[in-house]
């Protein structure tokens, strides 16, 4: 089991939002590969925030994450992008 743990704080984070949309991106992090069902975590202390607890599997893929991410904003769901380094 994973058990994410703040080291600045050393508190155990917690689940702050159920079901996040995480974009994975690629080409310069200039477009959608990957749609990922996630969540988000935070520090009860310093508020560090972390995604985690992704999906077995991305829910789309390529163009497909075109209507997730239309979809997510449309009903507020909270989208995080993930960019190449």
């Amino acid at each position: 089991m994973v058990k994410p743990v703040c080291v600045s704080c050393g508190y155990e984070l917690k689940v702050k939002t159920i079901g996040v949309l995480a974009i994975e991106l690629y080409q310069h992090n200039s477009k959608p590969y990957k749609a990922w069902n996630a969540d988000l975590l935070e520090c009860p202390t310093c508020g560090l925030q972390i995604v985690s607890n992704f999906g077995n599997e991305p829910i789309a893929m390529h163009e497909a994450c075109l209507p997730e991410i239309e979809f997510a904003q449309k009903h507020r769901r909270k989208i995080v992008y993930i960019r190449e380094p």
